[in-house]
């Protein structure tokens, strides 16, 4: 089953790319490698929440924020290849979470990206 298909089936929509914020490009080609740039959870235009994990945000919010995030590079990917399929592997995903200085649980923030990685989604 095609990537997409997967995703939709589950209720997933990659996002169109978002605007930059900056002078930056959303990603960037180099041979067989795709690099995209670091991703904020926006959702047409605009973060979805703010604040810090831990403080204003929860571990439940921080993880969906980091669910689009993915989605968000996932988009940018799509405008160096055709189809999510012609994806072989992710070298490296980095998540970096705003967070109080009480919050010790990043890792629960950054696994989500990273579980569906390993499941192939």
């Amino acid at each position: 089953m095609a990537i997409t298909d997967q995703l939709n089936a589950l209720g997933i929509q990659i996002p169109p790319v978002p605007a930059a914020l900056a002078a930056y490009i959303p990603s960037k080609r180099s041979g067989n490698l795709v690099f995209t740039s670091g991703q904020l959870p926006l959702v047409a235009g605009k973060l979805r929440k703010i604040g810090k994990v831990g403080k204003e945000v929860t571990l439940e919010e921080a993880k969906e924020e980091a669910k689009q995030c993915l989605l968000n590079a996932l988009s940018a990917l799509l405008l160096q290849i055709s189809s999510l399929d012609q994806i072989k592997s992710v070298v490296k995903i980095g998540v970096y979470v705003a967070c109080d200085e009480n919050f010790t649980e990043q890792h629960l923030v950054a696994n989500w990206t990273s579980r569906r990685r390993r499941s192939g989604i």
